[in-house]
């Protein structure tokens, strides 16, 4: 297997996109407000590639921001066909775009094929038509259905987008929205709670207190939840939460909403710990040894210990020894008289009992 996926991005901000969506503005998200040239393409591909070694990595050329399939016809080809020689010359892996569920067709379908793409990521947002409406999305949850039906049909990778907390959505339409897609088979999956960005409909919304956000620690116990939803099917997620730039930070270009640079790390905690405390419900816990990778460590303490103070008070620990070991896979528990252990898939899987049996988090409007 390659050592690492590294993926070379290359932002379209809102080139080709036919809607104002309410929760975009893609200059901030991505960094950029100009159009770029085939040569300033072939400069960033080059700067990315002298800086990893293709031998034993995964290298992708990725095309984000906008909505790919809907620009201009001819300004997709010059743009496929750049990442396209660096496919044929072998010094990339694969090609990545990402797009509206209502731009896809078989023919643009053919056209992607042509170029090698390897990936199409749809912005679903959400399977709620009335939420994708309020937010003056432009299209349906059929055009969700229908273009990952024909992606499918490809052989191609299908990604889901999905964005909890949108204006008119609810925590109900939030959990059926992931498990719809899940329907869908996609092979992965980006969650990317929902926050209001400087200069979109969503701040003006938000100043006439129309519409309020989740607050950081409701979007925690939400996005856990739908994470777990995906990943009990095999559905990889890829990314949760939106990716820190220079531009993006809470109070700048961020207004409000659950935006944190460590977030995936605190969907993690949440779902680790929840899963480790029912696990070792009724257990003589006073005593603990816990032997884990480095990643599974960090993921069990928490950003500021908050999971270790969490799992210590839940289990009344008195003495919690801590053993890293990098080849081992589980999360091996030695309590006073047990020894268990937890794997990753045993942890998402309890988590998701859980969540089902509490009725997930408690019922919230978005409004």
């Amino acid at each position: 297997m390659p050592d690492r996926n590294i993926i070379i991005p290359i932002f379209i901000p809102h080139k080709g996109c036919p809607n104002d969506c309410y929760f975009c503005n893609q200059k901030k998200i991505t960094g950029g407000d100009s159009d770029i040239s085939s040569m300033d393409i072939i400069n960033h591909i080059e700067r990315y590639l002298k800086t990893v070694e293709s031998y034993d990595n995964h290298i992708e050329i990725a095309f984000f921001g906008g909505s790919f399939t809907a620009i201009e016809l001819s300004t997709q080809e010059k743009l496929l066909s750049i990442a396209y020689k660096y496919k044929c010359s072998k010094r990339i892996n694969a090609i990545r775009i990402s797009t509206r569920p209502d731009a896809i067709s078989d023919a643009i379908l053919d056209m992607l094929e042509d170029y090698g793409v390897d990936i199409v990521e749809l912005g679903v947002q959400s399977m709620d038509d009335e939420v994708l409406s309020k937010i003056n999305r432009g299209h349906t949850s059929e055009d969700v259905i229908r273009s990952s039906h024909l992606i499918k049909k490809r052989n191609m990778i299908l990604g889901h987008q999905i964005m909890p907390g949108l204006y008119g959505s609810s925590t109900e339409k939030d959990i059926r929205t992931a498990v719809e897609s899940v329907a869908l088979l996609p092979d992965i999956a980006r969650i990317y709670p929902t926050l209001i960005i400087k200069d979109t409909q969503f701040e003006r919304l938000y100043e006439q207190n129309r519409y309020q956000p989740l607050k950081l620690d409701e979007s925690v116990e939400l996005v856990s939840q739908i994470y777990a939803i995906y990943d009990k099917e095999r559905i990889k997620v890829i990314r949760v939460g939106l990716q820190p730039t220079s531009n993006m930070a809470l109070g700048k270009d961020i207004i409000a909403g659950p935006f944190h640079p460590a977030y995936r790390q605190m969907i993690m905690t949440n779902i680790y710990v929840t899963s480790l405390i029912h696990g070792l419900k009724g257990k003589e816990t006073n005593r603990l040894t816990i032997r884990s990778s480095e990643k599974n460590y960090n993921y069990i303490v928490g950003l500021n210990k908050k999971g270790l103070e969490r799992l210590n008070k839940s289990l009344n620990i008195e003495c919690l020894s801590y053993i890293k070991d990098n080849d081992t896979e589980c999360i091996e528990v030695c309590t006073n008289h047990d020894k268990m252990c937890f794997s990753e898939r045993d942890l998402m899987e309890t988590f998701d009992l859980i969540s089902k049996e509490r009725g997930y988090v408690s019922k919230r409007d978005y409004y």
